[in-house]
């Protein structure tokens, strides 16, 4: 089982399988976590700074042109990211779903 690192090298498709099917733990380097902290000051200081960015401080598709409120743009990405998590039909098994999570990742 043991643990797989995410960010100091490309995933395996055996990284994706121990993960996936046998439960492997998930650690993300610090590499990786001082990149994600800086694309998140990025998005932070936009948003402070009242920047129309697509998506992130306005709406999409036909609201694009409708800006978001400083206050509600937590919400526009947690909204994102329920509708596009919503399907029909049956769940996927675990396994798929690590697997999923971890690619994302």
């Amino acid at each position: 089982m043991g643990e797989v690192a995410i960010g100091d090298k490309n995933l395996t498709i055996e990284d994706v399988i121990n993960v996936a099917r046998y439960g492997a733990k998930v650690s993300i380097s610090k590499k990786c976590l001082n990149i994600v902290s800086a694309s998140r000051k990025v998005v932070e200081d936009l948003v402070k700074q009242k920047k129309i960015v697509y998506g992130l401080t306005t709406g999409f598709a036909s609201f694009k042109d409708v800006v978001i409120d400083e206050s509600q743009t937590e919400e526009l990405q947690k909204n994102l990211i329920e509708s596009h998590a919503v399907g029909v039909g049956k769940p996927f098994d675990e396994e798929v779903v690590r697997a999923a999570i971890l690619i994302r990742i």
